[in-house]
C-alpha cells in the first residue's frame, strides 16, 4: 500500500470478531451488565472535568486487574489482544514502526443526543500515538465518526458498521468528532496506544 495522503493513515478493518463474539457483547449491553459513568475530559489546565457541552457520553473502563469479574477480564483481554494484533497490521500497511503500549480501554455508550465535539487524542497529559475505535453495533442513527483533515481541507466520514475497527494517528493532524446520536444507542470501544 502506497501511503501519501493523511486519509491513508486512517485504516478500517471489518469483521474483527465475527457474529458470535459481537452478538455476545451486544447481549451483555442489552442486559445493562456494565456499570457506566459520565465521561469526562481534560480541560486547558489538564484537570479532569465533566463538560457536557463538549462530550456527552457514558463510559465503562475495562480492566483485567483489580477485579474478580471474569466477564470484564475476558473482554479486556480479548480487546487488548485484538488491538495489539491490529497495531502490527497497521504498522505494515502504513510502513510505520508503531511499537506501542495500550494505555486505556473504554466502552462508550452514546444515548440519543450523545456526542463528542471535535478534538484530538494527543495531549500533554495523554501523549498518545495511535487511536482506536471499535463499533459494537449499528442499529442506531447519527453518531457518525468524522475527521476534519486540515492539511487537505476536507472531511472524512467513517461509515457505521458493527464489528468494525478504525485506527489512526492520535496527533494534531487528525481532529475528529462524533456527531449526535439521533435514534437508538451507539456503543463503541475506544483505546489509545503510547
Amino acid at each position: 500500500m502506497e501511503v501519501n495522503k493523511l486519509v491513508d493513515y486512517i485504516c478500517v478493518y471489518d469483521d474483527i470478531f465475527g457474529d458470535t463474539k459481537n452478538l455476545s457483547l451486544n447481549k451483555l449491553l442489552q442486559q445493562e451488565y456494565f456499570p457506566f459513568e459520565e465521561a469526562k475530559i481534560y480541560d486547558k489546565k489538564n484537570n479532569i472535568i465533566l463538560n457536557k457541552d463538549i462530550r456527552s457520553t457514558e463510559l465503562f473502563n475495562f480492566s483485567n486487574i483489580n477485579t474478580d469479574n471474569k466477564t470484564f477480564i475476558h473482554w479486556t483481554n480479548l480487546f487488548m489482544s485484538c488491538i495489539e494484533y491490529h497495531i502490527k497490521i497497521y504498522s505494515e500497511m502504513t510502513n510505520t514502526q508503531s511499537m506501542c503500549q495500550i494505555q486505556d480501554l473504554q466502552l462508550l455508550k452514546y444515548q440519543k443526543g450523545g456526542f463528542y465535539k471535535q478534538h484530538v487524542d494527543h495531549g500533554s497529559k495523554s501523549p498518545r500515538t495511535l487511536s482506536f475505535i471499535y463499533f459494537v453495533n449499528d442499529d442506531y442513527e447519527g453518531g457518525e465518526l468524522f475527521f476534519e483533515l486540515p492539511k487537505i481541507k476536507e472531511s472524512y466520514k467513517v461509515g457505521v458498521k458493527k464489528d468494525r475497527l478504525i485506527i489512526w494517528p492520535s496527533n494534531f493532524l487528525y481532529p475528529h468528532k462524533v456527531e449526535p446520536v439521533t435514534k437508538g444507542i451507539k456503543y463503541s470501544v475506544v483505546s489509545w496506544a503510547l
